[in-house]
């Protein structure tokens, strides 16, 4: 399906509102979805299935996509995704994949 991202932005989502990172909010023909880019807002205890290494290998992972992501779409700053023409794949009423449609840029 093909869309635009609707809204970003950086701060608590994810699950439960629980983590940390880069909400994309993607719109196209068939509705909206949104998409997580994070990982967990507190440390770790002992009852965690991570740990610090790991949440912060998480963080380097989302810096890391939301980076290709704003290099993909030619934009210098991250509010500036607002707009940018995506295609969005939705299998079984869940986000698959989504990519910035460099084609038209």
């Amino acid at each position: 399906m093909l869309g635009k991202i609707e809204s970003v932005s950086l701060g608590n989502g994810g699950y439960s509102c629980d983590m940390f990172g880069f909400s994309f909010t993607l719109s196209g023909t068939d509705g909206c979805v949104q998409d997580f880019k994070g990982t967990w807002d507190r440390e770790p205890d002992q009852h965690c299935k991570w740990n610090s290494e790991t949440q912060n290998a998480h963080f380097l992972k989302s810096f890391n996509e939301v980076r290709e992501i704003m290099k993909q779409a030619k934009v210098s700053e991250f509010y500036k995704l607002k707009g940018i023409p995506v295609e969005i794949q939705i299998e079984n009423c869940t986000l698959k994949s989504w990519r910035v449609l460099t084609e038209v840029l």
